[in-house]
């Protein structure tokens, strides 16, 4: 069983993170902590914890025909603009993105998804991306992982994750009053 299937600096990164190493939540105000990284060497990380994000725009193409849910078939797509919520319930970003329904698993004929999305915080921007999440499991409310790299700000050069999941009541399909709980962690 091969162990990375990502870049070898973002399996770095990300095993770091789940090792437990030295962090800092990272506020409007605050900067990155040091955290040793397994190569010994120091590495800066921005964690992001406490947000949450909504959608506020969301639009389609594919079987959206009278009567039918959208995101239901294979090569569905949205484009959404979610808003993001600091802790205080404070608007502190927002993130852009694309999904598109990309197959079905034949073992259980869950749908699969790609996703692409900018985010922007007061900390910079990042963008992330994901092939194939189970898109029946994120109506459950389990955590979808994505790939990320800072682009600007605090974040520019770093690589990681953002992971997010609906939270409670959820419905299928979503509805935009939902949120999710968002988690991001860049190292670099």
């Amino acid at each position: 069983m091969r162990l990375w299937s990502a870049s070898r600096r973002t399996n770095i990164v990300l095993a770091t993170a789940l090792l437990g190493c030295s962090v800092a939540v990272v506020s409007e105000s605050s900067a990155a902590s040091a955290a040793v990284g397994l190569n010994g060497h120091h590495s800066s990380c921005v964690n992001v914890r406490g947000v949450l994000e909504q959608t506020v725009k969301y639009d389609t193409v594919g079987s959206d025909a009278a009567g039918t849910p959208p995101m239901q078939k294979v090569g569905d797509t949205a484009v959404y603009t979610d808003t993001i919520f600091g802790a205080d319930g404070s608007v502190v970003g927002k993130a852009l993105g694309y999904v598109t329904i990309v197959a079905i698993r034949p073992s259980d004929g869950h749908l699969l998804t790609d996703y692409h999305e900018t985010v922007q915080l007061p900390q910079g921007t990042l963008s992330d991306s994901a092939r194939r999440l189970d898109r029946n499991g994120m109506i459950a409310g389990e955590w979808l992982n994505f790939a990320a790299t800072g682009t600007s700000g605090d974040f520019a050069g770093k690589v990681g994750y953002r992971r997010w999941r609906l939270l409670p009541p959820l419905s299928n399909p979503p509805v935009p009053t939902e949120k999710a709980q968002v988690e991001i962690t860049l190292c670099g």
